[in-house]
C-alpha cells in the first residue's frame, strides 16, 4: 500500500483545520460585547410585547377615554330600529332589550379577545355633508336621531358597531394581561389611573420601561406612542415581573439570560487567543514537516480559483471587503445570537462563509501578484477570450450585413453590465445567503443571455460562411464550439472536402501541365533535327519519284507535328501562368485588319467570302498586340477550316462606352450536336473524325489569351451558325 496517499490526505485535513481554526478566530475576534440594555431592550419578542400593550393602553385610556360602552349600545340599538323603518314613515318606537349582536347588554362581560385591532385607517365622519370628521368616537352617539336621513343611520350603525367590537377587544386584552405590569399614573389630578399589579415599585421584576423611552418612537394613531402620553400628562410604567410569567415569556427571559454569558465568553479576548494559537501552531508545524504538501495543496486551492469567471471573482472580492468592512466598523453580535439559540448550522454556515471569505482574499491577493510579476496575462483568462470571442462574431454579423444581429449582440452585451453595479451593491448589504441566491440568479440570467447570443450569433455565421461559399470563397471555415455550433461545423466539413478536392485537382492539373510541358520541350529537340535532315534529304536530286513523295509527305508531318508540340507548350504556359504579357496601348482595329491581310492568300483559296465591318476610327485598348494577334489568326483559321466554300463569314466590331465587342460568325462544314463551351476544352475539336489540320489547341489558348487581359470569349452554337463573341473592357 502506498504510504504517500494517507500521508497528503493528513496533510489535507490539516490544512483544513487550520483555515477552521483561523475562521473562528476571526467569527469571535470581531465579537463586540453586547451592552446590558435589559431584557425589554435585548430581546425583540418581549419588546414587541411591550410595545403593543403601550398601543392597547393608549387606545383604551387616551383613545376611549370618554366612551360609553353602555350608552353606544343603546344608540346602536335604536339606529338599527331606524334603519329598518320605511323611510321614517312609521314613528321611532325604542327597543332597548338587545344590542346590535342580538345579545343583552348586561352579558357582554365575557367577549373574546381579538388581539390588537388597528384602528388608524377608520374615519369616523358624521353623515351630515356639512360636518367635519369626528375626532373622538364618542361623538358617533351623541347625534339625535330623528335628524338622520335612514342611509345616513345605516352607515353610522355600521361606523359605531366597529367602534364598539373594536374597544371590547382593547378591554378584553388589558384584563387578560399577566406576562407584563403596567402602572398608569396621572400627574394633573395626582392619582393612579389604571393598573394590573398590587404594588408595582416593590415586586421583583427583570426589567421594567417608562412610556418615554426610545422604543415606544412610533406613530400610532396619527401621533408619536409617547407624546399621545405626555399630552395626557399620564406617566406610564411597564415591568417584566419574577412571578406569573407564561411559559413562553420565561423561555425570552431563559434566552435573554443564555445571550448575556454567551457573549461574555465570546466576546472575551482569550477565545481568538486560544484559536489563532492553535492555527499558528498547527501551520508552523505543516511549514517545518510537511511544507511541499502544504504548496501542492495552495496550488490546487489557487487552481479551483482560477476556474471561477473572472467578473466572478471581482464581485466576490467587492462583497467580502463590505462584509469584513461591515464586521470590523460596526457593532457584531451574530456569533452570540447563533449560539445562544443553539443554532448549530447557523454558526457552522457563518464560520464557512468567514474561512471561505478569507480564502478568497488571500486568492485574490495572490492573483493580483501573479499579475504584476507578469506570470499571468488577462488577455488569456476565459472572460478575455470570451469578449474577444464575442466582438469576432459581432463583426462576422456586421459583414453579413445582419444589423438587427448586430443591434441585438450589442443589447447582449449592455445588458450583462447593467445589472453589475446593483448587483454588488445589494449583495454588499444583503444577508450571505441572500447574497449568493442573487448571484447564482445571475449567473442563470447571465448563461441565458449566452445561449440567446450565440443562437443569433450562430445563425449569421452560418448565412455568412454559406454566402462566401457561394461566392467562390472556400478559406477555411473556423470550429465553433458550444450550443448551435453542428451546422456551422458540418458546413467546414464540406467546405474541407470541396477545398481537398479543389487541391486535388489543381495539383493534377499542375502535374499535367508540367507534364505537357517537358514532354513538349523534349521532344521539340529531336523534331526540329528531324525537320533539318528532312529538308537536306529534299535538296539531294533523288531518282526515285516515290522516296521524293515519302520525303515530302514526313517533312509535312513533322511541321504538324512541331506545331502542335508549339501549341502544346503554349497552352501549357497559359494554364500554369508562366506567360507573361507585354501591354501597350494598341489600336485593335488596325491589328484585326492586319490579320486578315496576312490571311489573304487563304482566305482567297479557301472561298469563303468575308463581310467585315469595323469602325473608322482607331480602337485603343492596353494589351500584348502579338498574342492578341494569336487570338485573331486563331480564329479566321477556324473559319477557314470549318466552312463550306461559297459561303460566307461575318467578322464585325462594336465600341461602347466601357467595352469593346468583337463578333466571327460562320456556317460549319460539320454538325454540330454538342454545346459550345466544350470546344474551350484542350484537344477538342469540331471535325469529330479529325480528318482536317489541327491540334485542338486553338480557341482553348485563345480563351486563355483574352482572359489575360481581363475580356471574355464565348462561343454561341445555334444550328450550323457558329458564333464566337470576344469582349475586351477598356
Amino acid at each position: 500500500m502506498d504510504t504517500k496517499s494517507p500521508n497528503k490526505v493528513s496533510a489535507y485535513f490539516l490544512m483544513v483545520v487550520i483555515w477552521l481554526l483561523f475562521a473562528c478566530g476571526f467569527c469571535v475576534g470581531l465579537e463586540s460585547v453586547m451592552p446590558n440594555k435589559g431584557y425589554i431592550h435585548d430581546n425583540a419578542a418581549v419588546c414587541d410585547d411591550v410595545v403593543r400593550l403601550a398601543k392597547n393602553l393608549q387606545r383604551y385610556y387616551i383613545y376611549y377615554k370618554y366612551f360609553d360602552e353602555d350608552t353606544a349600545v343603546d344608540y346602536l340599538n335604536k339606529l338599527r330600529v331606524y334603519s329598518s323603518r320605511d323611510n321614517g314613515a312609521a314613528e321611532f318606537q325604542e327597543t332597548p332589550t338587545k344590542d346590535i349582536f342580538g345579545r343583552k347588554v348586561e352579558e357582554n362581560k365575557n367577549y373574546q379577545d381579538r388581539g390588537e385591532a388597528d384602528t388608524n385607517n377608520i374615519t369616523y365622519q358624521d353623515i351630515n355633508s356639512s360636518r367635519i370628521n369626528v375626532p373622538h368616537p364618542e361623538n358617533l352617539y351623541l347625534t339625535d336621531i330623528s335628524s338622520l336621513t335612514q342611509e345616513e343611520a345605516k352607515e353610522r350603525e355600521k361606523l359605531l358597531t366597529e367602534i364598539t367590537e373594536n374597544y371590547r377587544s382593547v378591554e378584553n386584552y388589558i384584563a387578560a394581561m399577566h406576562d407584563l405590569h403596567f402602572y398608569l399614573y396621572d400627574r394633573d389630578k395626582n392619582i393612579c389611573i389604571a393598573t394590573n399589579t398590587e404594588d408595582i415599585f416593590n415586586e421583583k421584576y427583570y426589567d421594567y420601561v417608562e412610556i418615554s423611552d426610545s422604543i415606544f418612537d412610533e406613530t400610532f394613531n396619527g401621533e408619536a406612542l409617547n407624546l399621545s402620553f405626555a399630552k395626557q400628562q399620564y406617566i406610564c410604567l411597564i415591568s417584566l415581573p419574577v412571578n406569573g410569567l407564561s411559559q413562553a415569556m420565561t423561555d425570552e427571559i431563559n434566552y435573554t439570560y443564555r445571550l448575556y454569558m454567551v457573549n461574555k465568553v465570546v466576546s472575551s479576548i482569550y477565545l481568538p487567543v486560544i484559536f489563532y494559537t492553535l492555527g499558528i501552531i498547527l501551520f508552523a508545524y505543516m511549514i517545518i514537516y510537511r511544507r511541499a504538501e502544504m504548496i501542492k495543496f495552495r496550488e490546487r486551492i489557487f487552481e479551483w480559483y482560477m476556474l471561477l469567471p473572472l467578473i466572478f471573482k471581482i464581485i466576490f472580492t467587492i462583497i467580502i471587503g463590505v462584509y469584513f468592512y461591515r464586521m470590523l466598523i460596526y457593532k457584531n453580535y451574530r456569533m452570540s445570537y447563533i449560539i445562544a439559540g443553539v443554532d448549530i448550522s447557523g454558526a457552522i454556515f457563518r464560520v464557512l462563509f468567514t474561512g471561505i471569505a478569507m480564502l478568497i482574499v488571500v486568492m485574490a491577493a495572490e492573483h493580483v501578484i501573479k499579475y504584476c510579476k507578469r506570470k499571468l496575462h488577462l488577455v488569456n483568462e476565459p472572460e478575455a477570450r470570451f469578449v474577444a470571442a464575442c466582438i469576432k462574431d459581432m463583426k462576422i454579423a456586421a459583414k453579413a450585413n445582419e444589423q438587427i444581429v448586430f443591434i441585438i449582440s450589442v443589447l447582449i452585451m449592455v445588458m450583462w453590465i447593467l445589472p453589475l453595479a446593483p448587483l454588488v451593491i445589494y449583495a454588499s448589504n444583503a444577508s450571505a445567503i441572500s447574497a449568493v441566491f442573487a448571484l447564482s440568479m445571475y449567473a442563470l440570467y447571465c448563461l441565458v443571455l449566452w445561449i440567446v447570443f450565440k443562437y443569433i450569433n450562430n445563425t449569421s455565421k452560418l448565412k455568412y460562411y454559406i454566402r462566401e461559399m457561394a461566392g467562390g470563397n472556400i478559406a477555411a471555415i473556423p470550429e465553433e464550439s458550444g450550443p448551435f455550433s453542428k451546422p456551422i461545423n458540418n458546413l467546414n466539413n464540406i467546405n474541407a472536402g470541396l477545398k481537398a478536392n479543389l487541391e486535388e485537382m489543381i495539383k493534377s492539373e499542375r502535374m499535367k501541365t508540367e507534364l505537357i510541358t517537358n514532354v513538349s520541350h523534349d521532344l521539340k529537340t529531336p523534331l526540329t533535327s528531324i525537320i533539318n535532315y528532312l529538308s537536306l534529304l529534299k535538296t539531294l536530286e533523288l531518282d526515285n519519284e516515290s522516296a521524293k513523295e515519302y520525303i515530302d509527305i514526313a517533312n509535312d508531318k513533322a511541321k504538324r507535328l512541331n506545331v502542335l508540340i508549339q501549341d502544346l507548350f503554349e497552352a501549357s504556359k497559359l494554364n500554369s501562368g508562366q506567360m507573361k504579357l507585354e501591354k501597350m496601348p494598341s489600336d485593335i482595329v488596325s491589328l484585326l485588319r492586319q490579320t486578315l491581310g496576312e490571311l489573304d492568300y487563304k482566305i482567297s483559296q479557301s472561298g469563303i467570302e468575308f463581310r467585315v465591318e469595323l469602325p473608322e476610327h482607331p480602337v485603343i485598348l492596353n494589351m500584348d498586340g502579338q498574342r492578341m494577334w494569336r487570338v485573331f489568326d486563331n480564329l479566321l483559321t477556324n473559319i477557314l477550316k470549318y466552312s463550306p466554300k461559297g459561303s460566307r463569314g461575318y467578322i464585325n466590331m462594336v465600341e461602347y462606352d466601357e467595352r469593346v465587342v468583337i463578333t466571327f460568325k460562320n456556317i460549319s462544314n460539320y454538325p454540330l450536336d454538342f454545346d459550345g463551351a466544350e470546344l474551350f476544352e484542350r484537344f477538342k475539336r469540331g471535325d469529330v473524325s479529325r480528318s482536317t489540320e489541327g491540334s485542338g489547341l486553338g480557341l482553348s489558348i485563345a480563351k486563355s489569351i483574352v482572359e489575360l487581359h481581363g475580356g471574355t470569349l464565348e462561343i454561341i452554337i445555334d444550328g450550323d451558325l457558329f458564333k464566337t463573341i470576344v469582349t475586351f473592357y477598356k
